[in-house]
């Protein structure tokens, strides 16, 4: 059973990228490199614990039976993502070509469009590296790659490493960022796609960010 947010440490973040993301609702995201990999062995386990009905999750036998509801006020106090604001929405075009200009400063090949999402490699082996010599308007280029990768393994769409470019529109500047309720969004997504992984019993990938789960078991104890 897999996580796609696994891939996030993968990602080795340049200190002035780090600076500026700091400032942003992701900032939580720089601080999980290690952590994220101590939990893969146990995702299993506590998806196997999901109720899809209730969406909830309950441990130990019915006797003795404990429910943990995973909510909004978890992901504020785990994530310090905002659960108010803008709903995390916006409409996939045809045509990308200048969403990725304005945004990235560059347009992948065809070959790094899956349908019309991007795949994540291209990101990484593009933005991961920043030039010494830029200057801050092409600095945020590798910011909101940066970010745009996180939300490819945050928010999975797909069984292929990709994102949707429709999330670089919310990317625009830190006032803009900051302005989203990326918690309320990221809690919906994945106890949707927890529902999805139980019915569908032969999907291998968790589509959704299960860490402050984790967080949630082991440090508020049932």
């Amino acid at each position: 059973m897999r996580q796609r947010a696994n891939c996030i440490p993968d990602w080795n973040v340049d200190d002035r990228v780090r600076r500026i993301v700091e400032t942003t609702s992701f900032k939580c995201f720089l601080s999980f490199e290690d952590e994220l990999r101590q939990f893969r062995s146990v995702i299993s386990h506590v998806v196997n614990c999901f109720d899809e009905n209730s969406f909830s999750f309950n441990f130990g036998p019915p006797s003795n039976r404990s429910t943990l509801i995973y909510g909004l006020e978890d992901v504020v106090y785990i994530l310090g993502l905002p659960i108010d604001g803008n709903p995390v929405t916006g409409c996939e075009l045809g045509d990308n070509t200048i969403v990725y200009q304005n945004m990235l400063g560059s347009v992948p090949d065809a070959k790094y469009i899956d349908g019309r999402r991007l795949k994540l490699c291209w990101l990484k082996n593009n933005f991961q590296t920043v030039p010494e010599a830029i200057d801050d308007h092409e600095l945020w280029y590798f910011v909101r790659a940066y970010i745009l990768y996180i939300l490819g393994c945050v928010f999975v769409d797909s069984s292929a490493p990709t994102v949707s470019p429709m999330y670089l529109q919310l990317l625009v500047d830190k006032e803009t960022i900051n302005g989203y309720a990326w918690g309320a969004a990221m809690l919906t997504y994945l106890l949707h796609s927890l529902k999805h992984f139980k019915v569908k019993k032969e999907m291998k990938t968790i589509k959704g960010f299960i860490f402050p789960l984790f967080v949630s078991i082991i440090f508020f104890p049932l």
